[in-house]
């Protein structure tokens, strides 16, 4: 969800600021297989394998523009910072040893975008979005800061009162 305000600059274009909240996704992997071993003479299945889960929410504050390139058709781009709150949990199991983590992250980044739209009304525009964000988070087992960059293809309706 994103709210703003935009100055007319001229009859075709028009800037403004933004602020908003994402929810960017759960990605994960998980590599759980069980191994097959004689113990005293009989054999026995253990698990092993690990598992990866990220979850990404982000503030953003920032800036957009809007041009008005032939009729209803617009484009519109907007740029800026962003506040992230990333959750990392990871686990990793081998025979009878397992170790997990779960790591919260709260980091500033950016985040650009671009959308094509088509004014539907003089009050209404229906756009096709591409953005992306730069997150940092802190991964358990491997060490150290990570950055990902996540990219979001959606769509939009956009109100101005």
């Amino acid at each position: 969800m994103v709210l703003g305000y935009r100055w007319s600059l001229s009859e075709n274009y028009a800037l403004g600021v933004e602020t908003g909240y994402s929810r960017l996704g759960n990605f994960g992997s998980s590599i759980l297989e069980s191994v097959t071993f004689a113990f005293l003479g009989t054999p026995r299945a253990v698990p092993q394998g690990s598992s990866w889960k990220l979850r990404t929410r982000a503030m953003s504050l920032g800036a957009s523009m809007k041009w008005s390139v032939s009729g209803p058709w617009t484009l519109m781009a907007h740029a800026g910072g962003i506040r992230s709150h990333a959750t990392v949990d990871e686990g990793y199991v081998f025979m009878f040893l397992s170790r997990s983590r779960h790591l919260t992250t709260d980091r500033n980044g950016i985040y650009a975008g671009a959308s094509f739209g088509y004014d539907i009304t003089p009050q209404l525009t229906a756009a096709l979005t591409a953005d992306v964000y730069r997150v940092k988070f802190e991964n358990g087992f491997v060490a150290g800061m990570h950055t990902n960059y996540i990219r979001v293809l959606g769509g939009s309706l956009e109100y101005r009162f």
